[in-house]
């Protein structure tokens, strides 16, 4: 049979399908594109709350049925931000509300479109959402480009023309990037000194770290936190969550090892009076009321501000699209992956060196990326590391570029004394040399108290 052009025209991605599967011809650009926003609009319905903030405006799609679709959801989304699903027939009357003429059929239409899977919103968010934004861009660059072309072979100063294109092509393709258009002069810079949403550190709640780093660690940077065996690191997560949580800030912490339950029964017995082991708690074997009274207590002051993941031996994909789910869907400020050495890169190669190297750099890019304050728990290097001895700044295992990725390098260790120090080898904003403290810590939970300067060091 010979194709032809379909005699209706096509509003959404099911017009399309329709016509090819009736031997019309269909632009496959388009039909990828198309199915593309349709997997978009598909999976916010599943999961709206994860794309409240994806940033995608109703005029970057290109298929007519499918604005009005996301014009529906995003009306919704704004209406009801508590839904973990949008009701089908609740979108199907929004989008009549958006456009009358759609009243009859919409229904019928979301029917359809809800009866595929829908798509995992990490993936959504980090390939979907991204393809989308990259069509708009080339639409509008197009666009702008023919009006160049209007002027080509009419304009004299053509060396003006030429710059003109150049200036203004990157600055519409990277444009999401943030890089591409000429910088300002710094002078020319606005400074807002009363808005404190553009603040862009995030506190820690130690305050040795915070005042070393100039406020707390910055957005998009990079804090590793290293210690041996017994040392205590996830208790010193512990510890960072809860103070986020007290900051009214909001965490997340990736478990790369130890199970949920683990970071749980830590968390439970730091609220626990008088003190109960997290082993105990884990056992069931301590005083129900008291592991009642401490549960209540901390559900009150951790909120919906503590995220903890529990993912054993991820990829580096893996680690960085949890951060970007959890980025939308909770606006989380500091992310804690723990550990370092757990996570593989995607494609491994034979040197443990190399493969930590990657998956450092890739870690500080999704941070910048996300906007979020970084913090990366480390194991020492049994060559480098003795009990009972400080480490050196090369301490951690298969170090690759910590040191150089890092801002901030926090390392433990602990003495004969089994009391535990803790030192700051590197911090960009300060000179680190002597920053040394201990750390006192509570026998029974094992959960960390505050931190006192080292004098004596």
């Amino acid at each position: 049979m010979t194709e032809q052009t379909p005699p209706r025209p096509n509003i959404s991605f099911r017009d399309l399908l329709m016509a090819r599967q009736n031997g019309f011809a269909v632009d496959e650009y388009q039909f990828f594109l198309w199915r593309r926003e349709e997997e978009l609009l598909r999976s916010s319905i599943s999961f709206p709350q994860q794309y409240a903030r994806s940033g995608v405006l109703p005029e970057q799609l290109e298929a007519p049925l499918h604005r009005v679709a996301w014009s529906a959801i995003t009306k919704l989304m704004d209406q009801f931000p508590e839904l973990e699903q949008l009701d089908p027939g609740a979108v199907a009357s929004a989008m009549a509300d958006v456009d009358a003429a759609h009243s009859a059929t919409a229904m019928d239409w979301v029917r359809i479109l809800m009866a595929d899977l829908p798509v995992d919103p990490r993936i959504g968010l980090d390939l979907v959402v991204k393809d989308i934004f990259n069509h708009s861009r080339l639409r509008r660059w197009s666009s702008v480009q023919n009006g160049y072309l209007a002027r080509f072979r009419k304009e004299t100063n053509v060396a003006r023309l030429q710059a003109e294109v150049i200036n203004t092509s990157r600055a519409m393709l990277f444009e999401y990037e943030g890089e591409g258009s000429p910088a300002q002069p710094l002078g020319a810079v606005e400074w807002d000194s009363r808005d404190r949403s553009k603040v862009s550190v995030v506190r820690t709640g130690i305050d040795a770290i915070d005042r070393a780093a100039g406020g707390g660690h910055g957005r998009g940077e990079l804090l590793v936190w290293g210690g041996g065996t017994s040392h205590g690191k996830s208790f010193a997560a512990q510890r960072l969550l809860r103070n986020q949580a007290r900051l009214r800030q909001s965490a997340l912490y990736i478990s790369c090892e130890d199970a949920l339950e683990l970071m749980q029964c830590r968390m439970i017995a730091d609220f626990c009076e008088p003190s109960v082991s997290p082993k105990e708690i884990r056992m069931r074997t301590a005083d129900p009321e008291v592991v009642d009274r401490a549960v209540s207590k901390m559900a009150k002051e951790l909120g919906d501000f503590v995220t903890v993941v529990e993912h054993k031996k991820p990829t580096v994909s893996q680690v960085c699209n949890m951060v970007r789910y959890y980025r939308y869907a909770r606006n989380v400020d500091l992310v804690i992956v723990d550990y370092l050495q757990a996570v593989t890169p995607d494609e491994p190669s034979n040197s443990k060196v190399n493969d930590t190297a990657l998956v450092i750099s890739q870690l500080k890019k999704c941070f910048t990326d996300c906007g979020v304050a970084g913090v990366v728990l480390t194991q020492y290097s049994r060559q480098e590391y003795r009990d009972g001895e400080e480490p050196s700044i090369n301490a951690a295992k298969y170090a690759g570029d910590i040191e150089n990725e890092a801002e901030v390098l926090v390392f433990m260790w602990k003495d004969s004394d089994d009391t535990l120090h803790v030192k700051l080898p590197k911090v960009k904003w300060s000179r680190a040399k002597a920053l040394r403290y201990t750390i006192q810590v509570n026998p029974i939970t094992g959960c960390h108290k505050e931190w006192q300067e080292n004098y004596d060091a």
